[in-house]
């Protein structure tokens, strides 16, 4: 897909102003939309006013909800046409009705921001002037695929697929995801087989940057070819799609000597045992914390203290995790040995199970 180089700003006006005053918004290029920028306005006027009261307010397009009003006062409105900022308005006050919006620059979405002007009569506060418009920011850049890699070939039957955050990710709050894998038919061009052919794994309310078969009945066919995309998404009506990547699945001999192996439950104090094959940790860990992270590490018990030979930080997901940790690149384990691996949560608990190293080349 084509990406987006900069927050793109489309505006269309839709409700005619009054007839004393015309109201119409001045947008600057810029690669990002703060309030200020919506002060931005050409008032023509069909008369001189000394004061003018501004209220501008922004609601979400989709819902209606208002996200903030701002006042402030004008003096010397002109006859004919007036270029506004947020120069010419005085005493100048926010009122927030979405703590997302205290910050200076909008967050990614679709509103409608409303401008009014008032002008004080005998009678009390008239309206002189209001227009409404419709605009949307969206991402500077989509998720990017990481994992895995466009038009690569895999081993494992069930990957975990990751990318990362639309960007800038502050600016999209309570960002949801759907990942949506399907496979490639002979002919077929990725784009063509995420729009056309049915889900082998649909997830549409992830709030992590990964997900995978591992819960999943499905695990992917020897020699086919698969694509795979993410949508983000959040309470704003804003969506941007990644890419869309494709990769194929072929069998290896080892790998798949890994992938039919059991995972091992991991308890505490474990005394369960389980194969390393070709040094690959494999367990079963039920996270009843609210843990988003663990240290995974491997224990010598040759000497009377055990030793740490190897470790790593793994993300969690609440419930059950089926962990699957590769250690042949950076440690070569002794088959003649046997090992504790452990699992170090937040509250300081070690859940384990015995390691027997199994190696084929």
């Amino acid at each position: 897909m084509k990406k987006l180089l900069g927050f793109c700003i489309f505006c269309v006006h839709f409700a005619a102003g009054f007839a004393q005053t015309n109201i119409s918004f001045r947008i600057p290029n810029s690669s990002m939309m703060n309030k200020e920028q919506l002060l931005n306005c050409i008032v023509t006027s069909s008369g001189n006013y000394d004061q003018v009261n501004f209220i501008g307010t922004l609601q979400s397009k989709t819902t209606g909800a208002p996200q903030y009003a701002v006042n402030g006062t004008l003096f010397n409105l002109k006859k004919g046409a007036n270029f506004i900022s947020k120069n010419e308005i005085t005493g100048l006050t926010y009122d927030f009705y979405n703590n997302n919006f205290t910050q200076d620059f909008l967050q990614v979405g679709s509103y409608i921001y409303c401008i009014e002007l008032q002008t004080s009569t005998p009678k009390g506060l008239v309206t002189i002037g209001k227009d409404c418009f419709l605009f949307g920011v969206t991402p500077m850049s989509p998720p990017l695929l990481r994992y895995p890699e466009d038009k690569s070939t895999i081993t494992t039957p069930k990957p975990i697929f990751s990318w990362t955050p639309p960007q800038p990710v502050f600016l999209m709050n309570n960002v949801k995801y759907e990942l949506n894998v399907v496979e490639v038919k002979e002919a077929q061009k990725p784009l063509e087989a995420i729009l056309d052919n049915p889900s082998l794994l649909y997830d549409p309310f992830l709030n992590t940057t990964y997900s995978g078969f591992q819960n999943a009945l499905f695990s992917l066919e020897n020699n086919k070819t698969y694509a795979w995309r993410v949508k983000a998404s959040n309470d704003q009506d804003a969506e941007i799609y990644s890419d869309t990547w494709s990769f194929t699945y072929h069998i290896d001999s080892v790998e798949n000597i890994i992938n039919n192996a059991p995972y091992t439950e991991a308890i505490k104090a474990g005394n369960l045992v389980g194969y390393l094959h070709q040094g690959t940790i494999k367990f079963t860990y039920y996270n009843m914390l609210a843990d988003t992270m663990a240290t995974v590490r491997i224990l010598d018990m040759a000497n009377a203290v055990p030793k740490t030979i190897w470790e790593e930080t793994i993300q969690l997901q609440r419930g059950q995790n089926y962990i699957l940790l590769k250690t042949e690149n950076s440690i070569r384990l002794d088959a003649k040995k046997v090992y504790t691996i452990e699992l170090l949560n937040s509250k300081g608990e070690n859940w384990s199970y015995i390691g027997k190293p199994k190696y084929y080349r």
